[in-house]
């Protein structure tokens, strides 16, 4: 599975790549649109402080604005992957940009058909949105994995990308289901990271009685 940070923090971008577990990072319009520099100087500093792809949303509603903004933005680097969302235009748009070998990610899934729709429109990922889901009375776990399997049997090259999830409960389930990749929050991604009480635990168990003990053969290594 690839983890992804669905946010901006460099110190938890640096940590990911530092632990090996960072493979890219995720961003939507909510999150640009609040940072302090231009939008083009926050896309530059995440490429450049690390070596992953990036999404970027198109705000559009037109097919051909979404292409056109696909475009642009796949013109700044070929490490950016296109989101747009799971609609009759995004899906027209995800077909245009995909024959010209620029990679997409529909967003906002919510439905096992929209997923069906976008992978044969030709999108590359396909991002449903766990929390969101939850809301509107639907069994995230229970669709997301009814999309793998979708795409299992059609031969799917799409993958998924589950996004907005709530806790790493989901992330292990949709891990043990083979779902591709997941992009967490900073909170959660610090949570994914943190070390757990019972190994903290066991862990200075141990180092308490090598200090006590110090056995010759480790002596040296103090």
């Amino acid at each position: 599975m690839k983890f992804w940070l669905d946010g901006l923090e460099a110190n938890l971008i640096q940590e990911g790549l530092e632990t090996g577990i960072l493979y890219g990072v995720t961003t939507n319009p909510k999150l640009l649109a609040d940072t302090k520099l231009s939008i083009e100087e926050t896309i530059e500093e995440l490429l450049e402080i690390q070596e992953g792809p990036i999404t970027v949303q198109v705000v559009a509603n037109s097919s051909e604005e979404m292409k056109e903004q696909g475009q642009r933005l796949y013109y700044i680097s070929n490490r950016i992957i296109i989101k747009i969302p799971a609609t009759r235009s995004g899906y027209r748009a995800i077909h245009r940009l995909s024959r010209q070998s620029i990679p997409t990610m529909a967003t906002a899934v919510f439905y096992p058909h929209q997923a069906l729709a976008a992978a044969e429109a030709g999108a590359d990922y396909v991002a449903p949105y766990l929390s969101r889901m939850e809301k509107c009375g639907i069994d995230p776990i229970e669709s997301v994995i009814q999309m793998r399997q979708m795409f299992r049997a059609e031969s799917y090259h799409t993958e998924l990308l589950a996004a907005s999830l709530t806790d790493l409960n989901q992330l292990v389930l949709l891990a043990g289901a083979g779902v591709e990749g997941a992009t967490l929050k900073p909170s959660l991604f610090t949570k994914f990271l943190e070390s757990e009480g019972l190994t903290d635990a066991a862990t200075e168990e141990f180092n308490d009685y090598w200090q006590q003990k110090k056995p010759p053969l480790y002596g040296a290594l103090t």
